[in-house]
């Protein structure tokens, strides 16, 4: 595979304003009063600037890294459209309009001064027509597959352009990746028991009593391997691991990664289910049982948390703490007045400007929140050393940073 850099990050150490855009980066802590930017529509005048074509005489001077920052080149004017949401795969990226679904694939380029490759961006292509209402999507699998609320699967056709209807009450996903990773095979299970292989556009039928598992490391919980409706009637709000929450609020957690595993009520009042954490109906935060110290039991973390997710915690009056045992300390306080954590990227506050967490990563030291963009709507991480940034009109960036530079690059353009 090809070799990736490593995505920790580092603070910034200078911000200035931003050329092809009237959104604002500057350092900032979480002491200092927060100051809107001047915001500005965007327009053809505000949009960044394209390369003009070379005569056969210039010679293009080599690109100058700096140690970590990857310079990104711009071969495309923003598109038009509103997005609504983004898909990453190890291969590419799938981006939702409201009326089309959009790829961009992975391009790597040699760089001596990394020794190794780095991902590069590309322009969007439009795949096909959405045919599938983005508020109907519980979540996209593989960037090949979309699973509706409504548990009906749909395959993303691209050689011929269409989404096609396969399956209809799917309990259960799995994939088994033979010989390569980019041509896995995908099967389901149905409600009414029946299997499918569904990994090509025409759906095949199974013997109801195959045995399915994963070949490659499995889903995130253990309900892709043990049906749903065998031990709760499809009764399940989250599952992890070998942990599942149902609808009544009830912890259960199963002895083992087999298809006859069983499970077994550890908690009740449980409402929140991540990693290896729980948040109660009383809205106290506990860590589970440690394999390794059964007889520790639940360890209470924080009380009044409404959120946590990758280290970071919200409390019901939003205010984000941070929370790194491995240090040996408890909780401690970052900033007011935060709506939601954007994965080990940073957070929003409630006036929707994006805050960048250098660093945010297992074992490292934590560094002040750096002001990113207003108008945030929400982020996604992409490789080496940069994020995509979906703001509230519909427009879509790309976010990249580095040691001692940074830079933004529009990719859509919200439609008026």
């Amino acid at each position: 595979m090809k070799k990736i850099l490593s995505v920790l990050l580092v603070v910034l150490l200078s911000v200035g304003a931003l050329a092809a855009c009237a959104q604002v980066s500057e350092s900032g802590s979480a002491g200092e009063p927060y100051v809107p930017a001047e915001v500005v529509e965007p327009d053809e005048a505000s949009q960044p600037e394209q390369e003009t074509p070379k005569s056969e005489e210039t010679t293009e001077p080599e690109p100058d890294y700096s140690p970590d920052f990857i310079p990104i080149i711009r071969p495309f004017k923003p598109k038009r459209g509103n997005v609504v949401m983004l898909s990453r795969s190890f291969q590419n990226t799938l981006i939702f309009t409201e009326d089309a679904i959009w790829k961009i694939l992975d391009y790597w380029t040699f760089s001596e001064e990394h020794n190794g490759d780095v991902w590069q961006l590309t322009e969007p292509t439009r795949m096909m027509d959405s045919v599938v209402a983005t508020d109907n999507i519980e979540r996209v699998i593989g960037n090949t597959h979309i699973l509706t609320t409504d548990q009906t699967l749909y395959f993303l056709d691209f050689e011929r352009g269409e989404t096609v209807r396969q399956v209809e009450n799917v309990t259960s996903t799995y994939h088994f990746h033979f010989g390569t990773l980019y041509n896995p095979l995908r099967y389901v299970r149905a409600a009414d028991g029946s299997a499918w292989r569904v990994d090509s556009a025409e759906a095949q039928r199974l013997p109801d009593d195959i045995e399915l598992f994963d070949g490659m490391p499995r889903e995130d919980s253990i309900l892709d391997i043990v049906s749903a409706d065998k031990w709760f009637d499809y009764n399940v709000r989250t599952s992890s691991g070998l942990f599942v929450v149902t609808e009544d609020n009830v912890l259960w957690e199963f002895d083992s990664w087999a298809t006859d595993a069983v499970p077994s009520i550890i908690k009740e009042d449980v409402q929140v289910l991540h990693w290896g954490f729980i948040i109660t109906t009383d809205n106290v935060l506990w860590q589970l049982p440690l394999w390794d110290d059964r007889e520790a039991g639940f360890q209470k973390i924080m009380e009044n948390v409404r959120l946590f997710d990758n280290w970071l915690i919200i409390t019901t009056d939003n205010d984000l703490w941070g929370f790194r045992p491995w240090n040996g300390s408890g909780p401690f306080k970052i900033m007011d007045n935060v709506q939601s954590i954007q994965s080990f990227f940073g957070f929003i506050t409630m006036d929707d400007t994006l805050w960048w967490l250098p660093g945010w990563r297992m074992f490292e030291e934590y560094q002040e929140p750096v002001r990113v963009m207003e108008n945030a709507l929400r982020t996604w991480w992409n490789w080496s050393e940069s994020e995509y940034i979906l703001t509230t009109d519909g427009s879509l960036w790309l976010f990249i940073y580095g040691d001692d530079d940074f830079d933004f690059v529009q990719i859509f353009q919200a439609a008026s």
